[in-house]
């Protein structure tokens, strides 16, 4: 009985010890992928700073490119207001050269050729081209200044 116990004992030891064998492996492999975590949260942490900063720096940069198109839009504001006072003194001249020339034939018709009433006519149309130049060209240097 004293051999059965002995053996029972033996075999019960190398039980416990085939037992913290798989333990102290189990651990160890436990201990080496808490380690390879360890170092992933690092890489991570690292790259989502940096992600950030870059996500920081785009931020600004459209910030930036936003503040220029409303600069270069406020530019053209004036661009597009003297376009549209070249459009209005066009219309302006059109419609002067109209009468004027309308107003020449009536005082060709009335005066049935009178020379003077044709060259007092000719002398309103040319101070009409005269008049319409002088603000093509006064708007024409308000555009190149802008």
């Amino acid at each position: 009985m004293d051999t059965i116990i002995g053996v029972c004992a033996v075999v019960i030891t190398l039980a416990v010890l085939l037992l913290l064998y798989a333990v102290y492996n189990t651990l160890k492999l436990a201990g080496k992928t808490m380690e390879e975590a360890s170092i992933t949260m690092v890489k991570l942490r690292s790259e989502i700073i940096e992600m950030s900063l870059e996500a920081k720096e785009i931020v600004q940069q459209t910030g930036a490119v936003t503040q220029d198109v409303r600069d270069k839009l406020k530019e053209l504001d004036g661009l597009f207001q003297s376009v549209s006072d070249i459009g209005e003194v066009t219309q302006t001249l059109t419609a002067t050269m109209k009468e004027a020339a309308t107003g020449a034939i009536a005082g060709v018709k009335a005066s049935n050729g009178s020379v003077n009433e044709v060259h007092a006519e000719e002398n309103k149309i040319v101070s009409a081209i005269a008049d319409g130049v002088a603000s093509t060209l006064r708007i024409w240097n308000r555009l190149k200044q802008n």
